[in-house]
């Protein structure tokens, strides 16, 4: 063997190791998205009845930047290209990415989305041109040798940018959203016609890709930053944003929904003992392929008892059903579609708590797996047990007590949930209204079970507060404000204040004394322990007497009288700034942050170390006031020894 045909030999040796080392998915119509930073991610994406949705990435990254998946069930990969040059890429469960082929897609077009048919046949492209818009398919035929591939012209295509598709697995219609007119359309995939009447402008900007669930819901990827999950109504076109995920760019979407699904629910969610609930199997079956020898079974909990089969579509042989706790039907046919079958079940008297069970399909072909669980669609969690919560009479513990406020009306209600009611009072409703002070019990039953719960109401009598009568102050003057009040119960006490600045010492005392700087309006809160409120207000005048004095002579010859020249006025009034002066405008004293009747800030005659001789001197004072208020004061003084 020549060293170029070892060379060769080795090459497909490990291509073929390569693709047999592959695990494959499970088509139990789970849905996945493609999202590119660096190399492309898959994420299986995970959506409950509420449209809340969990993305989980798959373990590895792609290996390199591909798009337009498609999920292929006739060997469960997903399938994807590289749009640089159109290699083919086979991806796995893991989220491992290998070299399958170059497909022969028109340099004419770019390819961004695909899907496969029902039967994994074809993967079909949808090609944009710059001019035409999304107005070609791409079928690849995956069954002949080279993969050879049929172009579809679409008609109506113009002004469109279709940048994913997805077969309805009802209809086997491509659906598909138009990002340039924000709206979805829908392809006839033999016939190539585009209907686009759809309203237009959705909220969603841009959606890169789409993908069916097996109930026939319509999803779609994208958004503002790519990270926003959103449901289409597949019949109106309608969108609505349904969760966000992982921001994505060269996004794209696939999923598996040609399988058989089994979702299950009970109504009501919550019930009490000796009730009955309806348990409810929702199959759907969109294999294309009437699914027979099916046997549905469902072992229920303890203390719940099957009492009626409501519905069955699907025929079989009843193994087990009315009066046992397991149901178990064979020999079901399941047509293509959907359907509900629905049973009655008694919850007995000793049944209290959550209780979780599951469904099971079995006998369901080999390639949609033997068997398979049922799935709460009420979470986003896969295959996950439905749950009802019983809730039991308890006996109160003792009696519940209530106060109200004179003149005020009181609910009474249990929290316990119950089928009957029986008040003292005659009343047969699940709460009453009370105005009076007493004892009211109420019987609580279901088919049973009775307790009684009891309540005691204490009505508070009326009370009043006082504050003192309005006054007026001059700035600078305290009030000393408390409160009188009637209460015979204990109180608590709330002072606020509607002036610009805060002036309360406290706010939750009984009496203060306070210094407004301003008009103020007080107002105080006394609530009792039954909270009930009574209050009152006082307003406060400030009249604004800005007085000041500055003496007009002085004798500093040190007798300890009248030796310091300064300013006077309401204690607490600032002297910014003092400033002396001789007759030729020379500055002989500067002082700065002084207080009035304070002698930091004063003259004491001195300059330079001398005592000046009598003369008669200019004094300059910035003076600011208790409420911020700024004057500017100029004089003589007269300096005599």
């Amino acid at each position: 063997m020549t060293q170029m045909r070892k060379l060769l030999f080795l090459l497909l040796l490990f291509s073929a190791n390569n693709l047999l080392a592959q695990q494959p998915f499970v088509c139990n119509g789970d849905y996945y998205l493609t999202s590119t930073a660096g190399n492309t991610t898959v994420y299986k994406v995970e959506i409950d009845i509420n449209g809340d949705a969990t993305f989980n990435a798959l373990p590895n990254t792609v290996g390199l930047v591909v798009n337009a998946i498609g999920y292929r069930t006739a060997d469960n990969f997903i399938y994807s290209i590289n749009t640089n040059n159109n290699d083919l890429y086979r991806i796995d469960a893991s989220g491992d990415g290998t070299f399958i082929d170059n497909l022969d897609l028109p340099n004419s077009h770019n390819f961004y989305g695909a899907d496969f048919t029902a039967d994994g046949k074809f993967m079909v492209f949808i090609g944009t041109s710059i001019f035409a818009g999304s107005n070609l398919l791409a079928f690849v035929d995956f069954e002949a040798g080279g993969f050879p591939v049929t172009l579809v012209n679409l008609s109506n295509a113009g002004n469109t940018q279709v940048t994913d598709i997805a077969f309805n697995p009802i209809t086997n219609l491509l659906y598909g959203y138009d990002s340039d007119n924000d709206r979805m359309i829908v392809i006839d995939p033999d016939t190539g016609e585009m209907t686009t009447g759809f309203p237009g402008n959705q909220v969603a900007p841009r959606i890169g890709a789409v993908f069916f669930d097996s109930f026939g819901g319509l999803y779609g990827y994208g958004g503002p930053n790519g990270s926003v999950l959103y449901e289409i109504d597949p019949e109106t076109g309608i969108v609505a944003i349904a969760a966000n995920g992982p921001s994505s760019s060269n996004k794209d979407g696939c999923s598996c929904p040609y399988t058989v699904r089994l979702n299950k629910l009970v109504e009501p969610l919550e019930t009490t003992p000796c009730t009955e609930v309806t348990y409810y199997f929702a199959i759907a079956n969109v294999s294309s392929v009437t699914q027979t020898g099916v046997t549905l079974e469902d072992q229920l909990p303890p203390d719940l008892l099957i009492t009626e089969i409501i519905s069955n579509p699907y025929g079989g042989t009843v193994v087990s059903g009315v009066n046992t706790d397991l149901l178990s039907i064979s020999d079901m046919v399941i047509p293509p579609g959907f359907d509900t079958l629905a049973i009655k079940v008694e919850v007995s008297e000793d049944a209290v708590g959550i209780y979780k069970n599951q469904a099971r399909l079995e006998n369901v072909p080999l390639l949609l797996s033997q068997a398979m669980v049922s799935d709460n669609p009420l979470t986003s969690a896969t295959n996950d047990s439905t749950v009802l919560n019983v809730v039991g009479l308890n006996e109160p513990l003792s009696i519940n007590e209530y106060g109200i406020c004179f003149s005020e009306t009181l609910t009474l209600q249990s929290d316990q949930v119950a089928t009957d009611y029986l008040w003292n009072t005659g009343e047969t409703t699940s709460s009453i209204e009370v105005t009076e002070a007493g004892y009211y019990w109420l019987d609580i039953s279901n088919s049973c079970q009775t307790i009684r719960d009891s309540f005691k109401v204490v009505v508070s009598d009326e009370f009043f507060v006082f504050l003192p009568n309005d006054v007026t102050i001059d700035l600078g003057e305290t009030v000393f404000v408390n409160v009188n009040e009637t209460s015979s119960n204990p109180v608590t006490y709330l002072w606020t204040e509607s002036g610009d600045d805060s002036i309360l010492n406290c706010t939750d005392c009984e009496s203060q004394t306070i210094m407004p700087l301003r008009d103020v309006m007080l107002h105080m809160e006394v609530r009792d322990i039954y909270d009930c409120v009574a209050t009152d207000s006082m307003f406060i005048q400030v009249i604004p007497n800005y007085n000041i004095y500055v003496p007009n002579i002085f004798s500093p010859n040190q007798d300890g009288y009248n030796d310091i020249f300064s300013v006077f006025g309401t204690e607490g009034t600032k002297v910014n700034v003092f400033r002396i002066f001789d007759r030729w405008g020379s500055l002989l004293h500067e002082s700065y942050d002084g207080f009035v009747n304070s002698t930091d800030h004063g003259w004491d005659g001195v300059y330079k170390g001398q005592l000046l001789n009598d003369a008669v001197f200019a004094w300059y004072a910035e003076v600011e006031f208790l409420d911020g208020e700024i004057k500017l004061l100029k004089g003589d003084i007269t300096l005599i020894r």
